[in-house]
């Protein structure tokens, strides 16, 4: 940003307005850090993208007093420049802030704090941004007037003034282009691709992630995938009965004493009728948790490599190659259970044991697989009957769990209203502009070339069958917030030209050839904020940014390219200064003038002197 500004940027202090938008950066993450929003893996993406959207607004007021003072001569720079740019700067902040204010909808906790950060984030910039450059070159001007040349002609100027200067006939296919992008990007939108390999999403050049990859190489393993089983009752999965070696006549228990529970009446030992019947219970639950373990296993021999629970020590020594599976009778699984170290029990059991824990060690691969095998389990799990059914016994119940299902919950909030996202954050910007424009044909002028944006990196993404990263989800917001921000700026100050008596040509010329500096220079410090983070060495991030970054030229250009056109065919059918301007003050003027100014404080300085109000330049 600051070789751009002192490159780009042909003003006097040409620094300052990196140093008001570091100041409200300092007042953002400090007010969020009040209101306690926590840092993340991607709020702290929130200081590149702060910086490129917030210098903009001073870049803009720092242009437009020195246009005052240098194009027009103004008896009182500042003034003129807080009363035509406040009010426009105040709109393209509301703009930005409905757009984030979308992502408090997502349904990923991180990224609802992205958008709470950005919207007090961009909503103190723009105060400061206001503020601070009136008040310091306000003092400026006054100890020192600028006397700089015209900066209409330089090369920025006449190239935002080439740029827009399709001929007005190419209008209506501009707008028919954008709702055929649009829908075009609508239309791919479900068949782009997340990259869902959480070890894809680190830093792959680190120690960390070669161990982790050396332990998957030699281990075949990755993460864990758990079984969560609960019961009605603790009898139903592990009964505490009591072993005795004779029955209550004292006399030595009989084989087959209890027919319903042959196992648990031998003759060194037996139980009552009752404890028997609760013990036979028990046996179901234990042959259903060996059989399912067995099955998935088998069934999912590409993403599980081994289980365990309470009863994988049993059944394990029984697994013998060429033998019938055997299932552990319930009352040796108990024993065992007692027998074995604290710790072994407070994994797989829980104190008043009415859950256990069913443990997968998972192979290496992606969310999305992972996804597909966590569906299924749980619609097994309701299926009662045919050879897919593994449905736990009566008054039991199992659910996945562990890490592998909250990876895959995260991978699917992500991508349940990823999209939605974005239209809810086209749709607030056009609520709003609607609202304070006045006007639903102005507001769609604003959204012409956003739509295009928008459409197109869902277009580009699907033709170069890019894997985008789970940030990509905050992507479109942020691209709609940059693109209304230009086109509301372009839109106003079109309006604030014809409202001087300029034809509508005449007023998109001057606006491209006063404010051209000012949105080269802004345009550029916004793709820097944005593609700064693509240096990252994290994936997650380096894609976004890179992403992100591009989505923001295709905006930038479509608003200096496509607007142009589009405000002059409407304005010639009076559609865009209707309401807004009086129809005495418009006119046909195609040159560019001064116009002078009334003070707005009486009794305040001059700074220029009088103004000759047939001068024009």
């Amino acid at each position: 940003m600051i070789i751009i500004l002192l490159v780009f940027f042909d003003v006097r202090w040409r620094l300052l307005p990196l140093a008001v938008v570091l100041i409200g950066v300092l007042w953002a993450f400090g007010l969020a850090g009040y209101l306690g929003i926590p840092l993340s893996v991607v709020t702290i993406a929130g200081l590149p993208v702060m910086l490129g959207v917030g210098v903009d607004y001073a870049i803009q007021m720092h242009a437009r007093v020195e246009e005052e003072v240098v194009i027009d001569r103004a008896s009182h720079p500042i003034q003129e420049t807080a009363r035509n740019l406040g009010p426009a700067l105040l709109v393209v902040t509301f703009d930005a802030v409905f757009a984030f204010a979308a992502l408090r909808f997502a349904k990923v906790p991180m990224i609802r704090d992205f958008g709470m950060l950005l919207v007090i984030g961009i909503a103190v910039i723009c105060l400061n941004s206001i503020v601070q450059p009136l008040a310091i070159l306000g003092a400026r001007e006054f100890r020192s007037p600028t006397k700089g040349r015209d900066f209409r002609e330089g090369p920025l100027g006449r190239l935002v003034v080439w740029l827009g200067d399709l001929p007005t006939w190419s209008a209506v296919p501009i707008m028919v282009a954008s709702v055929l992008i649009f829908a075009g990007g609508l239309a791919v939108e479900g068949k782009l691709t997340l990259q869902t390999d959480p070890i894809q999403w680190v830093n792959q050049s680190s120690q960390n992630r070669k161990d982790v990859a050396t332990l998957e190489r030699r281990t075949d393993a990755s993460s864990e995938l758990g079984i969560y089983i609960t019961a009605d009752d603790a009898d139903l999965l592990l009964p505490q009965v009591e072993w005795k070696a004779t029955g209550a006549d004292g006399a030595p228990c009989l084989t087959g004493a209890f027919p319903d529970a042959p196992t648990y009446s031998t003759a060194e030992g037996c139980y009552t009728e009752a404890e028997a019947a609760t013990m036979a219970t028990a046996d179901e639950s234990v042959r259903w948790l060996e059989n399912f373990t067995t099955d998935a296993l088998t069934r999912y021999d590409e993403k599980l490599l081994v289980g365990s629970s309470i009863l994988s020590p049993l059944a394990d020594l029984t697994d013998l190659e060429g033998a019938s599976n055997v299932v552990p009778p319930v009352g040796l699984v108990s024993a065992s259970y007692r027998a074995a170290p604290d710790s072994i029990r407070t994994l797989t059991v829980t104190e008043d044991r009415k859950a256990e824990n069913l443990l997968f060690i998972t192979k290496p691969g992606d969310l999305e697989e992972r996804a597909v095998m966590i569906d299924d389990m749980r619609e097994r799990f309701a299926t009662s009957e045919g050879p897919d059914a593994a449905q736990p016994p009566e008054g039991v119940s199992a659910t996945p769990s562990g890490l592998a299902v909250v990876g895959v919950g995260l991978l699917q909030n992500l991508e349940s209203n990823r999209v939605e996202l974005t239209y809810l954050s086209i749709f607030l910007v056009f609520a709003f502009l609607t609202v304070r424009l006045k006007s639903i044909v102005r507001s769609l002028l604003s959204l012409v070339p956003v739509l295009i944006a928008v459409g197109m990196a869902s277009l580009v993404a699907f033709a170069f069958s890019l894997k985008l990263s789970p940030m990509t989800a905050v992507g479109g917001p942020l691209v709609i917030a940059v693109c209304t921000e230009f086109t509301s700026l372009i839109l106003l100050r079109f309006l604030e030209e014809r409202e001087r008596g300029f034809s509508p040509r005449a007023a998109a010329e001057i606006t491209a050839a006063r404010t051209g500096r000012a949105f080269i220079v802004s345009g550029m410090t916004a793709v820097a904020g944005v593609a700064v983070i693509a240096t990252s060495s994290l994936p997650l991030l380096r894609d976004f940014g890179i992403i992100v970054a591009m989505n923001v030229i295709v905006a930038l250009l479509a608003a200096l390219v496509m607007l142009p056109p589009v405000m002059i065919w409407a304005e010639e059918r009076g559609w865009v200064s209707r309401g807004m301007i009086p129809p005495e003050k418009l006119g046909d003027k195609s040159r560019d003038e001064v116009t002078p100014t009334e003070n707005l404080v009486p009794g305040a300085p001059d700074i220029s002197g009088e103004i000759d109000p047939n001068v024009s330049i």
